[in-house]
């Protein structure tokens, strides 16, 4: 069943004619809630897959996961329209039109991902972490934590290091403990259980030598970031690269 909902959607979307059901205003939606709100009207306007889920994320305050950005799900337009369908729907119609992406909508976020890197043994999102452990620390510490038990996993005791923003995640903490787990699942598992950010890749090459530095980024789901988030991922691959992987 569809939940109704008011929204001010912006550009691509259209809410005209929704309401917000009285029992939502409320309270807060829960994760799986989200993923059922009703989207009257969804058109891609030539927006990339990448650009969708961004704005998706942010509007509709969806756990994310965009684990890996090539020149297709950055910069190739989607043509889509659809009426009245969820946001599970429009999202999973999205990432379908692009090959060799896929999305899941379990472990409470949305993990989009490509079928390539996840079968890339030299990608270190894939490297297993033996032991992940950390009790009430908020997410960037959690993520900084994380870094530390890859680059010991992959270089010994080589040093880790990189931004830890403070300040930006509240009274939230992660508490987690995991055993044999790939390093993205990990990242999910933060993201997850933190509820209100998103994790991207924000660099296309990883030291193996040195210090090894953040590859990712974790950003809060607050509105006044999202389009830092989609100018990084510019950044990152910029329009007319070759690049394709």
């Amino acid at each position: 069943m569809l939940l109704p909902v008011l929204l001010t959607i912006g550009a691509g979307t259209s809410a005209r004619g929704s309401e917000l059901t009285r029992e939502n205003s409320r309270r807060a939606l829960s994760y799986r809630e989200r993923l059922e709100l009703a989207v009257p009207e969804f058109r891609a306007g030539g927006r990339s897959l990448v650009e969708v889920a961004v704005s998706m994320a942010y509007r509709y305050k969806l756990p994310m996961a965009i684990e890996r950005v090539d020149g297709t799900a950055l910069h190739r337009p989607v043509s889509l329209k659809l009426e009245h369908q969820s946001v599970r729907h429009v999202l999973a119609a999205v990432i379908a039109s692009v090959p060799g992406h896929r999305v899941e909508f379990s472990q409470g976020l949305v993990d989009i991902y490509s079928l390539a890197a996840r079968g890339d043994p030299s990608n270190p999102l894939n490297t297993v972490i033996s032991h992940y452990d950390v009790d009430g620390l908020d997410t960037h510490l959690a993520d900084a934590e994380l870094l530390c038990d890859l680059t010991r996993g992959m270089h010994g005791n080589a040093g880790c290091g990189g931004s830890v923003a403070s300040g930006q995640w509240g009274n939230r903490k992660i508490n987690l403990h995991l055993s044999h787990r790939r390093v993205f699942e990990i990242f999910n598992a933060i993201v997850a259980q933190d509820g209100e950010a998103l994790w991207v890749p924000i660099a296309r090459s990883v030291s193996h030598s040195g210090v090894m530095r953040n590859f990712w980024y974790i950003y809060p789901l607050e509105p006044s970031l999202e389009g830092s988030v989609i100018e990084g991922l510019r950044a990152l691959l910029p329009r007319g690269n070759r690049d394709r992987r």
